[in-house]
Parts: structure tokens; C-alpha cells; sequence
């Protein structure tokens, strides 16, 4: 988990599907946990997965996540730490995103 003022992401790095499957239901009700703990609730119009491979990865393990009982969707780019990143790696949204802001 990356924990960051309002911004808390969970990265797993796993090959192996029902492996993913497991890390992230119990990152995700440890996360449910930690939230209901410290009275936080997650924003769930801001709240999205993605997963991140190469280009050439024809077929992406996307496996269904839920949060309290809401299913999460997956986007293809977001914003961390200040830069844009798609699924694929690719550096083309961030490139431009800085060129526009210049």
C-alpha cells in the first residue's frame, strides 16, 4: 500500500490470476478495516483500478474488485504522484499533459 495525504493506492505485482485474486481481497478488506477504523470513507466517484502491463499483453488479469460490496472499474490512464499513467506504460498522455502546462 501507498498511503499519501488523500491518495491511497495498493499495488500487487503477481503473474498468476487466483494468486491476484487473493493478494487483493485482502489488501482490500484490510484497507475497509483501516477506514472504518480511523472514520475515513473512500470516495468512490474517485476510486478506480487499474492494471498495468505491457503493450504486447493481449489478454490483462482484471479481476473484479469490490469495496464494501461496490464493485470498483477499471480505467485505462490516472493520475500518481503527479504523473499520468496508462495501463500500458505509455508516456504519450503525460508528454502532453506537460506540454500543454507550459
Amino acid at each position: 500500500m501507498v498511503l499519501r495525504a488523500d491518495n491511497t493506492n495498493i499495488l500487487a505485482e503477481v503473474r498468476d490470476a487466483d494468486v491476484l485474486k487473493l493478494k487483493i481481497a485482502s489488501a482490500v478488506k484490510q484497507l475497509e478495516a483501516w477506514f472504518l477504523k480511523n472514520c475515513l470513507i473512500l470516495n468512490m466517484a474517485k476510486t478506480c483500478v487499474m492494471s498495468l502491463h505491457s503493450s504486447q499483453c493481449r489478454h490483462p488479469h482484471k479481476p473484479y474488485i469490490f469495496y464494501n460490496n461496490n464493485d470498483i472499474s477499471y480505467g485505462s490512464e490516472l493520475k500518481f504522484l503527479g504523473m499520468n499513467v496508462t495501463e500500458n506504460l505509455n508516456w504519450h498522455i503525460h508528454i502532453l499533459f506537460v506540454c500543454q502546462s507550459e
